[in-house]
């Protein structure tokens, strides 16, 4: 321990940068608690240089995230905004951390930790069906714009009153087969890769979900002890040959004119309109 009055603005600075790091990690796994921690003797500028790198690094994350998860940028800034006074800058006392200081700056990180949660719950919920009918509409959404349009990420979003990043993780899976192209910028968003008519349903099935299959022992006649000596296999393999041309004929330009519909009105309507 060296005297408070040896101590230089800069040491200060640096015992405070790597107390915030002592925090998060106390507050994290409660271990190795201490009535006293004293000041050290010496600066750790390894402990120095990995806290500021902490600091920035989701500093920038909830800078990035402020429109799409506020809710990280508000913990992380009561957690730092109410750790400042008494990180030591101003050194109080002979400690260099001490654990009541961190009971209200706790809060924002559990805010950030809550919110966090119930996001990921709500993404991960959904179940099978789900993901395949998101990625169906995504696309046939994509398949009703004129050619060449780019639709906005937000736009699709909200037309499909999905979680935003459920719906991202679908979009990059359609990207990364294929079958959709993201363009970066103000004017950004999404767009077929191909022509409507030439991508079948099947396609975007398969880009989410994988192969197709009815029953499991459409693998091969080793995937169930009982297969050699069933007369089901047969029955399992020509329905799932017929599922598969129902959906592999079913085409996103098909799918399409049905999401155009309800925005046109029928001849009925118009007659009933000029009447």
């Amino acid at each position: 321990m060296i005297a408070l009055d040896h101590e230089g603005p800069w040491t200060r600075l640096a015992t405070a940068t790597a107390g915030f790091l002592q925090y998060l990690g106390k507050i994290a796994w409660p271990r190795d608690l201490a009535c006293l921690y004293l000041r050290p003797g010496h600066t750790n500028f390894a402990l120095v240089t990995a806290a500021m790198v902490v600091l920035v690094s989701v500093s920038a994350l909830a800078w990035l995230n402020l429109r799409k998860r506020p809710y990280a940028a508000v913990g992380w800034l009561w957690f730092v905004g109410m750790m400042l006074p008494v990180s030591g800058v101003c050194q109080v006392g002979l400690q260099s951390i001490a654990d009541r200081y961190t009971y209200l700056p706790a809060i924002g990180l559990a805010i950030a930790a809550v919110w966090g949660i119930h996001e990921l719950i709500q993404a991960t919920a959904l179940s099978k069906v789900e993901r395949l009918a998101s990625a169906g509409l995504a696309m046939v959404c994509l398949a009703a714009q004129p050619d060449g349009r780019v639709m906005p990420f937000r736009e699709i979003a909200r037309r499909m009153n999905v979680p935003q990043d459920f719906l991202a993780k679908i979009l990059k899976q359609l990207v990364t087969r294929q079958l959709a192209k993201s363009t970066r910028g103000a004017r950004g968003g999404y767009r077929l890769a191909r022509p409507a008519k030439d991508i079948s349903f099947l396609e975007v099935i398969e880009a989410v979900e994988g192969p197709v299959v009815v029953n499991l022992c459409q693998d091969g006649h080793d995937a169930c002890r009982l297969s050699r000596g069933c007369t089901l296999y047969g029955v399992w393999k020509r329905g799932q040959e017929r599922m598969l041309d129902v959906y592999r004929t079913a085409t996103l330009d098909q799918l399409a004119m049905a999401e155009l519909k309800p925005e046109q009105a029928s001849p009925a309507a118009a007659a009933a309109a000029g009447a």
